[in-house]
């Protein structure tokens, strides 16, 4: 499949499933044990990456003839909370005769400066509203303390207030266009990696004899206890900071 069939198929498979969760309540978030979330609380170590799929100007951006590429901005979670930008690829590397459509900005432009510079930040991959069912795209919220940031996520869920307005500084809704994902900081083996938020333990212990998984709880690591031998026990997802040992 090419990289433009790929992108058409993702796009309408994202329209589907959200047809078919028009109807669902935000689950609550991020648990210790794994669960899916309905947010991410950003920490240091973590990459916040945003992928845009570019279209002919003032195309329906659905048809492959109008597709050109797509550009990838990753983001580091710094020591302080801040969010800095690391990377950039573009379809326009290397390709001078293109221009970037004008009705679409670069990527590593969509987050509000302002929003870089907040020590606290929360990452909505996907919002089903529970008022009236609508679903908004990614959104990153960011504050000055802990408290501000659940006080905003209440106002965003409740549709009260909203701080996605024209006059934000802590929000940032990201275009439809967009996709946003999150790389965790990890050990396995020693051996310090990044993984996709929603791998699992079975996606770095391939076939293991014995697992060994220490997990930060309340500031520290503790052991969690894991059946090599039980399946399930493979599919739990990796969570930042997670220190596997296998054989």
């Amino acid at each position: 499949m090419t990289r433009c069939a790929m992108v058409l198929a993702a796009a309408l498979l994202f329209s589907s499933c959200a047809t078919r969760r028009a109807n669902l309540i935000v689950p609550p978030p991020a648990r210790s044990d794994g669960s899916e979330p309905s947010w991410v609380d950003l920490r240091p170590g973590m990459e916040l990456r945003i992928e845009g799929a570019y279209y002919r100007e003032g195309s329906p951006r659905r048809s492959v003839t109008d597709y050109l590429g797509a550009e990838t901005a990753t983001f580091e979670v710094r020591s302080n909370g801040v969010i800095q930008l690391s990377s950039v690829s573009s379809f326009l590397d290397g390709q001078t005769a293109k221009a970037r459509p004008r009705d679409q900005p670069a990527v590593q432009l969509l987050i509000r400066p302002s929003n870089l510079r907040y020590r606290y930040h929360r990452l909505f991959f996907q919002v089903v509203m529970s008022r009236n069912g609508t679903i908004r795209p990614a959104v990153l919220l960011g504050s000055r303390s802990i408290a501000e940031l659940d006080n905003l996520t209440n106002q965003f869920l409740a549709q009260q207030n909203s701080p996605c307005g024209p006059e934000s500084n802590g929000c940032t809704e990201f275009p439809v266009w967009c996709t946003a994902s999150l790389a965790i900081e990890i050990v396995v083996n020693d051996v310090a990696q990044k993984v996709i938020w929603g791998s699992t333990l079975g996606s770095v212990a391939l076939h293991p004899r014995h697992v060994e998984l220490m997990r930060v709880s309340n500031g520290r690591l503790s052991p969690v206890p894991i059946d090599a031998a039980n399946p399930e026990a493979l599919r739990l997802p990796l969570l930042h900071g997670d220190q596997i040992s296998w054989n």
